[in-house]
């Protein structure tokens, strides 16, 4: 009985180790985890390619860039330039599949102690997340800002549109991080400074002339960052 009592001690105490052991705590090794990646400039990279999804394709038809254009010769026009368009049911441009992608890696790039491959591949991360918003305002409006993952139950999900003058500001801070931190080597694949410069241009100038023709002020100093970068890419 009492050797009996022993072995049962015995693996009690063996159970009650094991729960203090790290065999427990896991982490996946087949699929990515935060707790186990963005520790390298080359994760970082990896990660951050795939926003180059996003981007529309030489022959996509996207209303938000001149894809269509008196220099083309399509058979067809989108919707949006027949006057066309009626409102689906569901979807429509609202998806914040790739936003939540880019929040996810900027909270957990600082996990990388290459603080300059960081800054760079952040810059990358900031440029398509205003790439993202200018395309949700072109379409909606006004829309609600998110520069964090939250969850289904988090209140934030619920919360009302943002005006789309504090959209924008938060866009321009990610753009001109992007072109204070991105790669100055001219790329016509990659996202560098170059391009943070171009897209700043494009979208004030959109941005200023609706403001003036909507009544909404402010559009001389969108007209004029435009100008500026426009010069600085120059």
């Amino acid at each position: 009985m009492k050797r009996n009592l022993n072995i049962f001690t015995l693996i009690i105490g063996l159970a009650v180790s094991s729960c203090n052991n790290d065999y427990l705590e896991r982490y996946p090794i087949a699929e990515l985890a935060p707790e186990n990646y963005f520790r390298t400039a080359s994760e970082l990279q990896t990660f951050t390619n795939a926003f180059y999804a996003d981007l529309p394709d030489a022959l996509a038809i996207h209303y938000n860039t001149p894809g269509q254009g008196d220099d083309e010769a399509r058979n067809t026009l989108a919707s949006e330039f027949q006057g066309t368009r009626t409102t689906p049911a569901s979807g429509g441009g609202w998806t914040w599949t790739s936003l939540r992608r880019i929040n996810f890696y900027l909270e957990n790039s600082h996990k990388c102690t290459d603080e300059a491959a960081r800054l760079q591949y952040d810059g990358v991360a900031r440029f398509f997340r205003a790439y993202f918003y200018y395309d949700k305002i072109v379409r909606f409006g006004d829309v609600p800002w998110y520069d964090k993952v939250n969850q289904l139950d988090d209140p934030a999900m619920f919360k009302p549109r943002d005006s789309r003058k504090v959209v924008f500001a938060k866009l321009l801070e990610d753009l001109d991080f992007a072109i204070a931190n991105c790669s100055t080597a001219k790329s016509a694949q990659l996202i560098s400074k170059w391009t943070a410069l171009a897209f700043k241009s494009r979208m004030c100038l959109f941005e200023g002339t609706f403001r003036k023709y909507h009544g909404l002020g402010d559009w001389e100093d969108m007209l004029q960052q435009s100008v500026s970068a426009a010069d600085e890419l120059m």
